[in-house]
């Protein structure tokens, strides 16, 4: 007898026990599903609103599923268990997809507004969301300058004249789910780099006698001059803060030679506009000013040759001052050719008495040449006066004589 064994075909599908749909984020879940089989569990499909998105041949078996705001809304997952005989159990879960799609609401305020000197512009934004602001980006004309994470958004950033322009300012706002919200304003930056204009003008232009130059200097600036500064030769002589800007000094024998005087215009932001003017300085007498018996030289008996010229002015006069006793036995000369050759002086003398007006003694030429020798004896005790000038100025009253080379040497001695 022969046995043939019986085979039964697998009619039972496996059992599905257990089907959870887990929230991992708002966008993204996880669905976890158990099964099993008298046989075995050859695979498990994961269908999303009827469309197959994941098969897992292996336990345990699970898909995830991602969303945007775009799927908002009600979801089924289907399971499906199969085993290796083709039966199939099936099993479903709903759940709904909540995404938040609404944007932040966001302002944003500059101060100031407009910048005219290098400084700080403070950027504030407010912003507010129904599911929380998580940060807010701070852009200067497309350039990211700053994040902030906690109210009050703010940022604070400087500029100079190398920024000068419009700048487009952006506050970015984001929610938790990456929603983006913009909110502008415009910022300008006007910093001053324009020089005041300056014009700079010296009176007189040359001073041949000790005197006094006034420097003026016009200056203009489209945003005011604060101040001008006036230089002599590189040094600071002085500081005027309002127009009309000027300032004088006086020059001396000492100061002989050619002064650059600068102008130094200003605004607000330094910027800085010069100008220039020359001064010449040509005094040729050391003595000057001496041209009254107030402004006299001194002269004293014996003592060192005092040099002079008789120039710098049309008429120039020199004083000069000595003390005597009476019946001091005395002897004046003014030569000119005969200490320079170059001298074109003929010289004319007069003595004074102490009274300053009677003419004691005068002379035109009784030293050598043309030169002046007054030999006296003083007829009281106290302070004469010496008149030296031209010949040409003492005999013309409307004559002028001022050659450079109106030289003489002054000598008072006892004889």
């Amino acid at each position: 007898m022969v046995t043939i064994p019986v085979v039964v075909p697998d009619t039972t599908a496996p059992t599905i026990t257990q089907v959870d749909v887990t929230s991992n984020s708002v966008s993204s879940y996880t669905v976890n599903a158990t099964a099993t089989d008298n046989v075995g569990v050859s695979k498990i499909e994961f269908y999303l609103d009827g469309e197959l998105v994941s098969t897992d041949t292996a336990a345990p078996y699970s898909a995830d599923l991602s969303f945007t705001a775009a799927s908002n809304g009600e979801h089924t997952v289907v399971v499906k268990a199969y085993d290796a005989a083709g039966n199939v159990s099936t099993s479903s879960q709903t759940f709904t997809v909540n995404i938040d799609a609404t944007k932040p609401s966001v302002s944003l305020q500059g101060a100031p507004v407009t910048l005219t000197e290098p400084g700080d512009v403070t950027l504030t934004a407010t912003a507010s969301d129904d599911q929380g602001v998580i940060k807010v980006e701070f852009y200067d004309n497309g350039t990211l300058i700053a994040t902030d994470t906690e109210a009050p958004y703010t940022t604070v950033r400087s500029y100079t004249a190398a920024d000068n322009g419009t700048h487009t300012m952006i506050a970015r706002a984001y929610d938790a789910q990456g929603n983006t919200a913009d909110a502008t304003t415009t910022i300008t930056v006007d910093v001053d780099t324009t020089a005041p204009t300056v014009v700079g003008a010296a009176v007189p232009s040359i001073l041949t006698m000790p005197g006094t130059a006034t420097f003026t200097a016009t200056a203009t600036d489209d945003r005011g001059v604060t101040k001008v500064e006036f230089y002599d030769n590189g040094t600071l002589i002085a500081t005027d803060t309002e127009a009309p800007y000027t300032t004088s000094r006086a020059y001396a024998f000492a100061d002989n030679g050619v002064h650059t005087i600068n102008f130094k215009a200003y605004d607000a932001q330094g910027n800085v506009g010069t100008e220039s003017a020359i001064v010449t300085v040509a005094i040729t007498d050391a003595n000057e000013p001496n041209d009254s018996i107030d402004l006299a030289t001194t002269l004293t008996i014996g003592g060192t040759p005092i040099d002079g010229t008789v120039a710098g002015q049309g008429r120039d006069m020199d004083y000069f001052k000595f003390d005597a006793a009476a019946g001091d036995m005395l002897k004046l000369t003014v030569k000119s050719v005969s200490v320079n050759s170059g001298s074109t002086l003929d010289p004319y003398v007069e003595i004074l008495m102490p009274d300053g007006k009677t003419i004691l003694e005068k002379d035109d030429d009784s030293g050598v040449g043309l030169e002046s020798e007054i030999r006296f004896n003083a007829p009281a005790t106290g302070t004469y006066t010496v008149i030296v000038t031209s010949f040409d100025i003492h005999d013309d009253p409307e004559a002028a004589d001022d050659k450079a080379t109106n030289t003489y040497q002054i000598a008072l001695t006892r004889r």
